[in-house]
């Protein structure tokens, strides 16, 4: 009885911190501040869940590079990109650079599409 009350507890833990997990990296992701957006798409990346896969490729294109220290030289083209590589763990077609290429954006787009269907 004690294993089994337990297990629910941590089970429970684990649903609650995923959720606010989950609703942080939206936060950050729909914030216009590019440090957050930045940060927002690292934790995605990490997170692999394809959940957040829409706003990584909401202005996907978005070419500001960020001058702080944790994420100094990305731009958030780039890390929404390296995010979409770890959650779909498909590498695109040209390697991952700071300017915003449209094959890479389009490349993930069609996979997001796809997997709609």
């Amino acid at each position: 009885m004690k294993k089994t009350i337990l297990l629910i507890s941590i089970l429970f833990i684990n649903i609650v911190v995923g959720c606010d997990k989950n609703e942080k990296i939206t936060r950050l992701l729909k914030s216009t501040d590019l440090n957050e957006v930045i940060e927002g798409a690292f934790l995605a990346g990490k997170s692999k869940n394809e959940k957040h896969v829409p706003l990584l490729l909401l202005n996907a294109n978005d070419w500001r590079t960020s001058t702080s220290f944790r994420f100094k030289g990305f731009s958030v083209y780039e890390e929404k990109m390296y995010a979409l590589e770890q959650i779909y763990n498909i590498s695109p077609p040209k390697p991952i650079k700071s300017r915003p290429d449209s094959l890479i954006i389009n490349f993930y787009d069609s996979i997001y599409k796809s997997r709609l269907k």
